[in-house]
């Protein structure tokens, strides 16, 4: 076997005791086997290689998995939030008589125990909720009374909530109350969650399908100037009292809406409709044309809308307001009805 200097690898021969090339002192003992040096190199280069191999491989499979966490995670959120979003919405769509439902059917799944709302359950399961709003409300010897702008909302007479009016109903707590002690306070939101969360909200929808509005055009007519401007119901009773009286009361006027007017100037009319569950109002808005030095004649339109059912509760659900309402509403008169 040939052999190489150690210091300058030049070819040696076998009895050299001196490097022709450089000198250097030959010690047959570290001279260097021509077929060991290369695979040596070999070996430890292919070893660093691998190791190099295997540890971008490492970080590659740690950024993939990072990534992949990164995503599922995002996707879990935006998936939460989109559900969260679509709670809301469906909450505050609800009138005061479905949130009356979301409450029997969640005081169905916490408070099974409870008599007055097990009676209002199985009343609800037979399609039989009436929901009537008070101030204050006496039941079983007590005396429920709402504070502030709140009301108390009492369920065929036997179980009764509150909620905050001042908010939308995303936003709001609903207290429960079986007239002898208060149960609990639950977000309306947390409280459609747990629906969800039991599957019920087909028995909530059940409870809730086709609410009734038991209202005709003319109470309707009533509402409407009492939500819109107490001051023009006034005058349009005060027109139907009158030596010559002229019809306050034109149903279908305009593209399906119902007029009632005192017969007085610009601004003293109002056009309502109900639209589904809505109430739609439409009128001239004069006191924003006064309030910016306009004249009446350009006062702009504007088109409001309502949840009926919420503006029922208000002005039409005790027997006080329904019988003020009904009295008021025999007072509208058509044209043909004035000239008989």
């Amino acid at each position: 076997m040939k052999k190489f200097c150690p210091n300058c690898g030049a070819p040696l021969d076998p009895n050299d005791k001196f490097c022709s090339h450089c000198g250097y002192v030959i010690d047959n003992k570290q001279s260097t086997n021509v077929n060991e040096a290369p695979t040596q190199q070999i070996t430890q280069s292919g070893n660093a290689q691998a190791k190099s191999h295997n540890k971008k491989l490492f970080w590659v499979v740690i950024g993939a998995a990072i990534l992949l966490i990164l995503a599922i995670g995002t996707g879990v959120l935006f998936v939460h939030h989109q559900n969260e979003q679509q709670i809301a919405s469906t909450v505050d769509k609800m009138s005061k008589r479905k949130l009356a439902g979301l409450t029997i059917e969640y005081a169905h799944l916490h408070y099974k125990d409870n008599s007055a709302w097990n009676d209002v359950y199985h009343d609800a399961q037979n399609g039989d909720v009436t929901v009537e709003r008070y101030k204050k409300y006496d039941i079983d010897n007590s005396t429920i009374t709402a504070k502030g702008n709140n009301y108390v909302y009492v369920i065929n007479k036997k179980a009764i909530f509150t909620t905050d009016n001042d908010k939308k109903n995303s936003q709001s707590a609903i207290t429960l109350s079986d007239g002898k002690r208060q149960l609990g306070v639950v977000k309306t939101t947390d409280a459609y969650r747990d629906v969800q969360k039991h599957n019920a909200v087909s028995n909530l929808d059940k409870i809730n399908k086709d609410v009734s509005v038991n209202i005709n055009n003319r109470q309707l007519g009533i509402v409407a100037l009492k939500l819109y401007k107490p001051v023009l119901l006034q005058g349009v009773l005060k027109a139907s009292e009158a030596p010559e009286t002229a019809n306050n009361y034109s149903p279908n006027d305009q593209d399906g809406f119902t007029l009632v007017t005192s017969g007085g100037s610009t601004g003293s009319e109002l056009y309502y409709k109900r639209e589904g569950s809505k109430l739609i109002l439409k009128y001239i808005d004069v006191d924003y044309a006064v309030k910016h030095g306009s004249d009446a004649a350009d006062a702009p339109t504007r088109i409001k809308s309502f949840n009926l059912q919420d503006v029922i509760n208000k002005y039409y659900s005790t027997p006080a307001q329904k019988a003020e309402v009904d009295s008021m509403a025999k007072k509208l008169k058509t044209k043909s009805e004035v000239e008989q």
